[in-house]
């Protein structure tokens, strides 16, 4: 296997030799790197005129005064718990000649390497989507109203059930954020937050002055029932405050490490929360010096780390280790790191997180596995600097998720180990796998079930079908026949819970809001003691005025998730990453209405219904939700033609039914037409016939306008079936 490799590995040797770690990037909201090593500050990046060294024996230790004085530097700060030193000199050339002496002369009794910087990388987007003659397009999501975004708000505390955990106790445990700072004056924040210190500045006052930290700190422990803001995971939970990265999201390695041992002797602190990240070299003292600081915090201090997954997509991963560079993913990577990884609203895998996975590639085995639990961190809602709100994606707010879960059950249960605390939050966790995006089996939080509680319903989300965006105060029923068992309304994030049930009945779900056409689903039998995630996408119509000539035909395709898609515009040729567009679990499915004027209408021409030939395409799903809408105001005589497309080269992925080679999830989207208010077919795709080796268009239907016959096609193949 080296062997192979070694062509690929000597262009590396060189700068191994000369440097032991990678860029360190904070694995911050909807923020990933754009490849191997990359990210805003370069591979390599760090403080000029500084070095970390360390003293490899008791009497290294004492003698290191000397060293310092020998090479003209001044010691600026030591972690004792760690015989490490933070060497300044007064330039970057003195500084260079010195980590060349201690490496030649002084080697036996001291290592040292520069102040690597962690750094904020550039926004995670998708790659554009562009077409010939047409403007590129960028989904965005819609924005709460961060004036008063409420608890009903936040779909991630929904998700893992902590309306129905009990009421927060007193004695929920303290949470360290080390982070950019905490905006310790916010109104959802102000008089829980202890000024621990400052490692940029070098001083007391942990100020946020980036915003990632308070975001981070309201996910874990915003105040509860102050009538302003949000709602943390653990409200009673005190937070620590400890700043080791500036206003551009830059901290230097030895900070860092410092802040983990301060936060571990801090008595009033359990978890430690770090959504940063980055990659180190293996075997090397920066990797095992930093991974003493977090064994010092779990096993000597008995701390839990909860420490963000990374937002790579296990791209670094796959290149890293398919070509035995050595280098892993830190603090994430060690055994003594609580890693989360990040979810979505209908638990898949955010297309963003790292992830575990077994796989085979050019007959080889690989194994990737430090993920210990997944938590909801896309699109999250939290606090930020100066009385702002916002919604951040990432598993950065995954990690302080989980670390309010582990202080509510640690509150609950005192005398537990981490271990125990740990333990309580997986297995009782909701198990998420391949169908989901996770090709290694993880568990997602459901923190209800952790704290010993139990209800019976139906969990979901409903949409708007022609926007796609969530819709707040709509009516649920769950039916028994005819007869109405329950109720309650959706929520700003378009949730809704359903409890009070019986297990082993069978419900029928009924949706209806003024303005809107009401829907029935089959939701299935209930689960005792289990509310049941209904992932179905519930897409509500809005009511539109008829007239003689505006008869709104609406044609609502929708399917389980739009996520994971792996990002083939970059990756599909590289030999190191072993997923194609059409494996992931998750589906990004581009519709398609041809008209009768020849008029082909997506998400590269949308179209207008100002304007013959009045259609328009309603919404694009691309890395957004799972739904897609066209609509007909006046429609031509003739025949439209209707078609769903999976090809990558349309920036499409997954799979309507079939699968193009190995292992692939078929994502079964349905397409439901309207004539005017009233519901006219429901076509599914997994009656779909399959036409030669076909994977990547699905003929869906024609329409006659000028009768509303529909004609369903319903059949996959790879032959499309008209231009667009």
């Amino acid at each position: 296997m080296k062997g192979r490799r070694l062509d690929r590995l000597l262009t590396a040797v060189a700068a191994a030799a000369a440097a032991t770690v990678l860029v360190l990037v904070l694995a911050a909201g909807g923020q990933t790197p754009a490849g191997p090593g990359s990210d805003t500050s370069g591979v390599g990046a760090y403080i000029p005129r500084q070095l970390v060294v360390l003293a490899k024996t008791p009497q290294a230790d004492k003698d290191v005064k000397a060293l310092a004085n020998a090479l003209g530097a001044v010691i600026q700060a030591e972690i004792p718990q760690g015989r490490l030193f933070l060497f300044v000199f007064s330039d970057d050339a003195t500084a260079g000649n010195a980590l060349l002496k201690i490496k030649k002369d002084n080697k036996e009794s001291f290592d040292a390497w520069r102040n690597w910087k962690f750094s904020i990388p550039k926004p995670a987007r998708p790659p554009k989507k562009t077409h010939a003659g047409a403007a590129a397009v960028v989904p965005v999501e819609p924005e709460h109203i961060t004036s008063d975004p409420g608890y009903s708000a936040q779909w991630g505390l929904h998700r893992i059930k902590e309306p129905w955990s009990g009421n927060p106790l007193s004695t929920d445990k303290g949470i360290a954020i080390l982070d950019t700072g905490v905006d310790y004056n916010h109104s959802d924040l102000s008089g829980k937050v202890v000024k621990c210190f400052d490692y940029i500045d070098w001083d007391t006052d942990p100020m946020d002055l980036n915003g990632h930290g308070t975001h981070c700190a309201g996910i874990a422990a915003a105040k509860a029932a102050n009538a302003t803001g949000i709602h943390g995971v653990s409200p009673n939970s005190k937070i620590y405050a400890y700043r080791v990265l500036d206003a551009s999201g830059s901290g230097g390695y030895f900070g860092v490490t410092q802040a983990i041992y301060d936060a571990a002797d801090n008595a009033n602190v359990s978890i430690l929360s770090m959504s940063f990240g980055g990659y180190l070299y293996s075997g090397s003292s920066a990797y095992t010096s930093l991974e003493s600081a977090i064994k010092y915090a779990r096993n000597t201090k008995g701390k839990i780390c909860c420490v963000a997954a990374g937002n790579e997509f296990n791209w670094d991963l796959f290149y890293y280790v398919y070509y035995d560079w050595g280098y892993y993913p830190v603090p994430a990577w060690y055994p003594a790191s609580f890693t989360v990884g990040a979810s979505e609203y209908k638990d898949f895998r955010a297309y963003f997180s790292n992830y575990d996975v077994t796989y085979v590639l050019n007959y080889e085995t690989f194994t990737i596995s430090f993920v210990d639990i997944v938590a909801p961190g896309y699109d999250i809602l939290s606090t930020l600097p100066y009385e702002q709100y916002g919604n951040y994606s990432g598993t950065s707010m995954a990690a302080p998720m989980a670390a309010g879960a582990c202080a509510r059950v640690w509150g609950l249960h005192p005398t537990y180990t981490a271990t125990q605390v740990q333990n309580q939050l997986i297995t009782t966790g909701k198990s998420v796998g391949p169908t989901k995006g996770f090709p290694s089996t993880e568990k997602r939080i459901d923190l209800m079930k952790a704290l010993g509680k139990s209800q019976t319903g139906f969990q979901g989300i409903v949409l708007n079908a022609e926007g796609a965006y969530p819709l707040n105060g709509a009516k649920v029923e769950a039916l028994v026949g005819t007869t109405v068992k329950t109720s309650t309304t959706t929520n700003k994030a378009g949730f809704f819970t359903l409890i009070g049930l019986t297990g082993g009945t069978t419900y029928t779900l009924r949706f209806s809001r003024a303005g809107y056409l009401t829907e029935s689903y089959s939701a299935g039998a209930a689960t005792a003691n289990l509310i049941k995630d209904a992932d179905a996408s519930y897409n509500l119509v809005p009511i539109r005025t008829l007239t003689s000539t505006d008869k709104y035909y609406r044609i609502v395709l929708s399917w389980g998730s739009g996520q994971p898609g792996y990002d083939f515009y970059y990756m599909d040729g590289y030999t190191y990453f072993p997923y194609r567009w059409w494996r992931p679990a998750g589906m990004e499915a581009n519709s398609y209405l041809y008209t009768p004027s020849g008029y082909t209408y997506g998400w590269w021409d949308t179209g207008s219904l100002a304007e013959s030939p009045y259609v328009q395409f309603m919404h694009d799903s691309y890395f957004d939700r799972s739904a897609e809408c066209h609509v007909i105001r006046t429609p031509e005589s003739g025949t439209y033609q209707y078609a769903v497309c999976v090809e990558d080269e349309d920036y499409g992925w997954g799979m309507v039914k079939y699968s193009k080679g190995g292992t692939a999830y078929a994502a079964y989207p349905i397409v439901r037409i309207y004539k005017g208010n009233t519901l006219i077919k429901v076509i599914n795709s997994s009656a779909a016939t399959r036409v030669g080796t076909g994977t990547l268009y699905w003929s869906v239907f024609n329409l006659n306008a000028a009768t509303g016959a529909v004609t369903v096609i319903n059949k996959i193949t790879d032959t499309k079936p008209f231009y667009f």
